[in-house]
């Protein structure tokens, strides 16, 4: 289990937008899974970092994500309780052949938000950090962090790369309560 956990870590970091692992002893722990199991897990991860702590409902669901109640199952979506900050959870289990289009919903998002955010680095080296995480019929959008540290602030490659290093926080998150779960 401990070679499958490393491996899977492996191609985590390796891209924003991926499939995790879909083995078989792995796919059956996923079939109903509470959305609050993969919030909960993040939050503790980020502790007060976690800065997502407002549900959207799902009329600002359908149109800041253009997510319809036509691919999903169930969503759990939360943002920022002040509007000078883009961290965003959202996990949705959708229906069965629609991962890839709320992947896709969630692609859209995020291009919106980066042209959204063009005037504020710490928040665009987020934005580009993010992660959309796909298991199974299981997907995630992840807008996470601490605060950009004073080297990062007026260097992009550096901001870019520790946005990118808390984002992992998170997806490392997701895989713990999926092993946790299995």
């Amino acid at each position: 289990m401990l070679a499958f956990v490393s491996f899977l870590m492996f191609f985590i970091v390796l891209a924003g937008c991926r499939k995790l692992n879909t083995e078989s002893e792995v796919s059956s722990i996923a079939d109903n899974m509470p959305l609050t199991g993969f919030r909960n897990a993040v939050k503790s991860a980020y502790g007060e970092s976690y800065m997502s702590t407002i549900p959207l409902t799902k009329k600002q669901i359908e149109e800041e994500f253009r997510l319809t109640p036509e691919l999903y199952v169930d969503i759990l979506a939360e943002g920022p309780a002040m509007q000078s900050y883009a961290d965003t959870f959202v996990a949705v289990k959708a229906k069965r052949g629609h991962a890839e289009a709320v992947a896709s919903a969630f692609q859209g998002y995020k291009k919106r938000q980066m042209a959204k955010w063009l005037n504020n680095p710490e928040m665009l080296a987020k934005l580009r950090a993010s992660k959309i995480e796909i298991f199974e019929d299981y997907v995630f959008f992840l807008v996470q962090g601490r605060a950009l540290p004073d080297y990062a602030k007026d260097n992009s490659e550096a901001a870019i790369s520790y946005s990118e290093k808390q984002s992992d926080i998170g997806v490392r998150a997701i895989a713990g309560y999926l092993e946790q779960r299995a």
